[in-house]
C-alpha cells in the first residue's frame, strides 16, 4: 500500500489559479505585491508598538499581537508562491511545498477562528465586568488562552492534513486554485474520501461554528450591558472599544462563509477564487489598518514610537560630536538662539543644547526601552520627515545654510519638538495645527466619515484600475489614455494627501495635524491642483487635434510630444507650488494654529499670518492666472473649435461619435473647474460653503472621474470585458 501511495503522489502540482484570465495576471501581481508589503509592514508595526510601549501591555493588545503575527505567517505561506505563479508562465509548486502550504494554512486558519473568539471574550470581560477585569484576564490566563488557540489549530491541522496526505492521487496534479488547501487535495483523490469529509465537517464545526457562536454570545451580552449604560459617552466609548474587533470578525467570517457555502458550479468556483484572494491577501492587510485608524491607543503608541522619539538618539550623537561653542564658531549661528531654539540667552548655570538632549534622551530611555527594530524604523523614517521641516526652516533663516551637518540634528530636535520664540520678535511656528473641519456640526462627522471612507476606497480602486488597464491593454495605449493615466495618478495623489488625515479627524475628538504634515499637505495639494488644471487643458488640445485634424493626429500627438506635455503639466504645477507654499511658510504666524478647514492649503495659511500679506496675495493671484484662467480659456477655445468642426460634419453618426469622444473629458472639466472657481471667488465669510465645495473637489471628484471614463467610454468597457473574460482553450 505504501508503494502504491508513493507511486501515485506527483512530484509537482499545477496551480491553475487565474490562468484562464492571462490579461488579469499582471494586474493581480501588482495588487497582491502591494497588499503583501503593506500587510507585513502594518502587522509588524502593531507587534512592535505592542512590545515597546508599556501602555499597550494589556490583554487586548497581547491578543492583537498574536493576531498580527498570525496574519504575517498566513500571508507569507501563500502570497510568495502566488506572486511567482502570476509573474511567469510556470504555474507549478513542488509536492513538498504544497504539503507545507496546506498544513500551515489549515493550522493558521483554525487558530485565527479560536483567537477571534478569545478576543471577543476579552471584550466581554472588559465591558460587562470592568471591576473584575484585571482579576479575570490575568497574564497566566491570557497566555493559556493564546497557547490553546495555537495548539488547537495545530492539532486539527495535523489530523486533517495528514489524513488528506495519505490519500492516493493516481497521478492527478492539477489544482484549480492559486494555493494548496485540504478540500482541493481531497478532490484529486481516486478513492473514497468519506472519512476525510467527516473529519473536515467535524473540525469545521469545532473551529468555525463554535467560535462564531461564542462571538455572537459575547457580543449579545456586551450589547445588553451597553444599552443599560445611562451615559451616552459611556455607550460611545464601549462601542468604540469593540468596533475594531467586530470589523475584523465580519471580514474574516464573511469571506470564509461565502467561500465554503457557495454552490459547486464553475462560475461559483471562479467567484470563490476571488473571495479566497480577498481572504488571503486583502484581509491581513486591512486588519492593522482597522486597528490603527479606529483605535486611539494604537495611534498614540505609533506616534510615540515613530515621531516623538525619532530624533532623540540622533540628537544625542550630534551633541556628543559637536559642542555648542564649536557649532557657533563654525557657522556664525547660535544654536540656542536659532529658529527653533528657546530664543533666550543661556546663563552660566544653565546646561543647554547637547546637555539638554542627553538628559531628555536618558529620561526617555528609562520610560521606553528602545529595541533594535525601533532604531531601524527611526533611521528609515527620520530623514523623510526631518528634511521637510529643516528645509522649511532653512528658507525662513538664511543663516542656517552655514550650519554644519553634524549640528543639524541638535537644531532639528529643537525645531520639531518645541514651539519656538525668537528673541526680539513675537514670531513662532506652531508644533501642530488644529483643523476645525466640520466640528461645528458634530452630528455630521460620523456620516461624513462613512461617506469619505467608501469614496476613498473606490477612488483608489477606480483610478488604480484605469492606470493598470491602460498598461496591460494594447488598444488603450494612445495619447488620450496616456493623459487619462496622468489624470488618474493626480486624483490618487490628491486623495492620498487629504483623505487619510480627514478620516482621522472625523473619527475622533482630536482635530490636530503635525506641522510637518501641514507643510507637506500645503505643498502637495497646491502641486497636484495646479498640475491638474494644466493637464485638463492639454487633454482638451488632444481632443481638438483628434477631431479637427484626424489625418495628422498621429503625427502631431506622437509619443515624445505627449511625454513633454505631461511633464510640462507636472513641472509647472511643482514650480508654482514651491513658489507659493514657500513664500507662505515664511510668514510669521505669532502662535496662531487654528485653521477653519479640514486640510492645510496656502490661502488658509496666509490668513493666519500676523504680518502684511499683500505680497503673498499678489503672488497668489498672479500664480493663479496660468492655471485658473489661461487653462480654462484653452479648454474653452479648444471646444469652440471642436464644436465648429462637429457642426460641419455631414453625417449624424459622425457628430454623435465626436460628441461621445469628448463628453467624458467635458464632464470632468466642468466638475473640476466649477467647484474650484466657485470656491475661490465666493465671499470669505461663507466658510462652510467653501469647505463643502472643497470636500466635493477633494473627495467626490476623484471618485467620479474613473466612473465617468468607464461608464461613458466604449473602449474602456470593451477592455474590461476582454480582461475579465476567461480564456477559452
Amino acid at each position: 500500500m505504501m508503494e502504491i501511495n508513493n507511486r501515485s503522489s506527483p512530484d509537482v502540482f499545477v496551480l491553475l489559479g487565474f490562468s484562464t484570465r492571462p490579461a488579469l495576471e499582471p494586474v493581480l501581481f501588482v495588487a497582491a505585491l502591494g497588499f503583501y508589503v503593506v500587510s507585513i509592514l502594518g502587522n509588524a508595526a502593531i507587534i512592535l508598538v505592542s512590545r515597546i510601549d508599556v501602555r499597550l501591555h494589556t490583554p487586548m493588545y497581547f491578543f492583537l499581537a498574536n493576531l498580527s503575527f498570525l496574519d504575517i505567517s498566513f500571508t507569507t505561506s501563500i502570497v510568495p508562491q502566488l506572486l511567482a505563479n502570476l509573474w511567469g508562465p510556470q504555474k507549478t509548486i513542488s509536492y513538498g511545498g504544497c504539503v507545507v502550504q496546506f498544513y500551515i494554512s489549515h493550522w493558521l486558519g483554525a487558530t485565527e477562528c479560536v483567537l477571534l473568539a478569545v478576543m471577543s471574550y476579552d471584550r466581554y470581560a472588559a465591558i460587562c465586568r470592568p471591576l473584575h477585569y484585571t482579576v479575570v484576564m490575568h497574564p497566566q490566563l491570557c497566555l493559556g488562552l493564546a497557547f490553546a488557540s495555537w495548539l488547537g489549530g495545530l492539532t486539527t491541522s495535523m489530523v486533517g492534513s495528514t489524513l488528506t496526505m495519505l490519500l492516493p492521487l493516481c497521478g492527478n496534479n492539477r489544482i484549480d486554485h492559486f494555493f494548496c488547501e485540504m478540500p482541493l487535495i481531497m478532490q484529486l483523490a481516486c478513492v473514497d474520501t468519506s472519512l476525510n469529509e467527516v473529519e473536515m465537517y467535524v473540525a469545521s464545526f469545532i473551529f468555525v461554528v463554535l467560535p462564531l457562536g461564542l462571538i455572537l454570545v459575547s457580543y449579545g451580552h456586551i450589547a445588553q450591558a451597553v444599552l443599560k449604560m445611562k451615559s451616552a459617552e459611556g455607550q460611545r466609548k464601549a462601542f468604540s472599544t469593540c468596533s475594531s474587533h467586530v470589523a475584523v470578525v465580519s471580514l474574516f467570517y464573511g469571506s470564509i462563509i461565502f467561500m465554503y457555502l457557495q454552490p459547486a458550479k464553475s462560475n461559483s468556483h471562479e467567484q470563490g477564487k476571488f473571495v479566497a484572494l480577498f481572504y488571503t491577501v486583502v484581509t491581513p492587510m486591512l486588519n492593522p489598518l482597522i486597528y490603527t485608524l479606529r483605535n486611539k491607543d494604537v495611534k498614540n503608541a505609533l506616534r510615540h514610537a515613530v515621531f516623538q522619539n525619532c530624533c532623540d538618539l540622533m540628537g544625542k550623537r550630534a551633541g556628543q560630536t559637536l559642542p555648542k561653542d564649536r557649532a557657533k564658531e563654525s557657522s556664525g549661528v547660535d544654536v540656542e538662539r536659532a529658529p527653533g531654539g528657546p530664543g533666550m540667552k543661556a546663563s552660566k548655570g544653565r546646561s543647554g543644547g547637547p546637555q539638554m538632549l542627553r538628559e531628555r534622551t536618558d529620561k526617555c530611555r528609562n520610560t521606553v526601552k528602545t529595541s533594535q527594530l525601533e532604531y531601524i524604523i527611526k533611521a528609515i523614517y527620520q530623514p523623510i520627515r526631518n528634511s521637510i521641516v529643516l528645509f522649511t526652516f532653512m528658507l525662513r533663516d538664511k543663516r542656517l545654510s552655514r550650519l554644519p551637518i553634524r549640528c543639524a540634528c541638535t537644531l532639528l530636535y529643537k525645531i520639531i519638538n518645541k514651539t519656538h520664540v525668537m528673541e526680539g520678535d513675537n514670531v513662532s511656528f506652531p508644533n501642530s495645527f488644529v483643523l476645525l473641519g466640520f466640528s461645528e456640526h458634530p452630528w455630521l462627522e460620523m456620516p461624513l466619515f462613512a461617506v469619505v471612507l467608501v469614496s476613498y476606497i473606490f477612488t483608489l480602486v477606480g483610478n488604480g484600475s484605469i492606470i493598470l488597464l491602460s498598461l496591460v491593454e494594447p488598444t488603450l495605449q494612445t495619447p488620450m489614455y496616456f493623459f487619462l493615466d496622468n489624470l488618474s495618478l493626480l486624483d490618487l495623489c490628491v486623495a492620498c494627501t487629504i483623505v487619510p488625515q480627514l478620516l482621522v479627524n472625523l473619527w475622533g475628538p482630536e482635530k490636530t495635524i503635525a506641522s510637518w504634515g501641514c507643510i507637506t499637505q500645503a505643498y502637495l495639494f497646491h502641486w497636484t491642483g495646479c498640475s491638474e488644471c494644466a493637464l485638463l487643458a492639454v487633454m482638451a488640445i488632444d481632443r481638438y487635434v483628434a477631431i479637427c485634424q484626424p489625418l495628422r493626429y498621429s503625427l502631431i500627438m506622437r509619443p515624445w510630444v505627449c511625454v513633454q506635455l505631461a511633464a510640462a503639466s507636472w513641472s509647472s504645477g511643482l514650480a508654482n507650488s514651491l513658489l507659493q507654499a514657500t513664500l507662505t511658510l515664511q510668514l510669521p504666524l505669532c502662535g496662531h494654529h487654528t485653521l477653519d478647514h479640514f486640510f492645510c492649503e496656502v490661502p488658509v495659511l496666509i490668513k493666519l499670518a500676523c504680518a502684511d500679506t499683500t505680497a503673498n496675495d499678489l503672488v497668489l493671484t498672479l500664480g493663479a492666472i496660468p492655471f485658473a484662467i489661461v487653462a480654462p480659456l484653452l479648454v474653452l477655445i479648444s471646444y469652440t473649435w471642436i464644436a465648429t468642426a462637429v457642426l460641419k460634419f455631414p453625417s449624424a453618426e459622425g457628430r454623435s461619435k465626436a460628441l461621445r469622444t469628448c463628453s467624458s473629458h467635458l464632464m470632468v472639466v466642468i466638475m473640476y473647474f466649477g467647484p474650484a472657481i466657485y470656491m475661490y471667488i465666493q465671499p470669505p465669510e461663507k466658510s462652510t460653503q467653501a469647505k463643502l465645495m472643497s470636500f466635493f473637489y477633494c473627495v467626490v471628484t476623484p471618485l467620479l472621474n474613473p466612473l465617468i471614463y468607464t461608464l461613458r467610454n466604449k473602449d474602456v468597457k470593451k477592455a474590461w470585458r476582454r480582461l475579465l473574460q476567461p480564456r477559452v482553450e
